[in-house]
């Protein structure tokens, strides 16, 4: 019976670990996570949830490996990998193995995600969305200990759908203030790489300074024609007149 209760017991914190690890993958998903940098900067929460995706791993095989153990019920190893073919509860360990498959396949992944490149570590990474609703599907239905799972599983359900929640809110409201938002105008008030506006024009032409982009000329306009200019000067236009073009 030992054995017995360190398997509920493996089993009811890996779950926790596994909640905690989406929660952490939901708050840093997407280029803004909704946590803030100067508190707790993005790099020590993608740390924290690799380290918590290592560990939760650990105690699967932990509780994988005493389910097997102990003679207690028939559990086979094939049983932990192949699902729907046990003799004790087959949907509900068939469920078992299933999420057991997708976690080895998001964290192997996820370890050799330089060689296969972020698409498709990605596109494998969703699957982590599917693999946790069915653990806990899978805990309620299998766990002997009917209360403290539900209340586990209770616990879990609200964190990760309150992160879920959050993660979506700040998706939505940086998007719509992408949506909204204009680009500010450049110096000189002329559209970025084109020609200076007439306001521009007209302050060059009386002599105040214009601001315009560097590497931008006025259109058509020789600077030696300008009066005050060093071309304009060794030309003879230094008594400060203005000429018609």
């Amino acid at each position: 019976m030992a054995l017995w209760f360190a398997t509920r017991a493996f089993g009811i914190v890996s779950l926790a670990l596994f909640s905690t690890v989406m929660v952490l993958g939901l708050l840093t998903a997407g280029r803004r996570p909704p946590v803030r940098r100067r508190s707790r900067p993005a790099f020590v929460i993608t740390g924290l949830h690799r380290s918590l995706s290592l560990l939760a791993l650990v105690l699967l095989g932990l509780h994988i490996a005493t389910n097997v153990i102990d003679n207690y019920v028939t559990i086979r190893w094939r049983d932990a990998v192949i699902p729907f073919i046990s003799d004790y509860r087959p949907f509900w360990l068939g469920l078992g193995a299933i999420a057991c498959d997708i976690a080895l396949v998001v964290i192997v992944t996820s370890l050799l995600r330089v060689r296969l490149g972020l698409r498709v570590w990605r596109a494998v990474h969703w699957l982590a969305y599917a693999c946790w609703p069915i653990a806990v599907i899978h805990g309620i239905g299998v766990g002997t200990d009917r209360k403290l799972t539900l209340i586990v599983s209770a616990a879990c359900l609200i964190a990760v759908a309150s992160a879920a929640a959050g993660r979506i809110a700040a998706t939505g409201g940086t998007a719509a203030a992408g949506r909204h938002s204009t680009p500010p105008p450049p110096a000189g008030g002329s559209p970025a790489g084109g020609p200076p506006d007439q306001g521009s024009l007209d302050r060059l032409l009386d002599g105040r300074p214009a601001a315009v982009p560097a590497g931008q000329r006025l259109p058509g306009r020789d600077p030696a024609a300008f009066p005050g200019s060093p071309q304009g000067r060794s030309r003879g236009h230094d008594d400060g007149t203005r000429r018609p073009w």
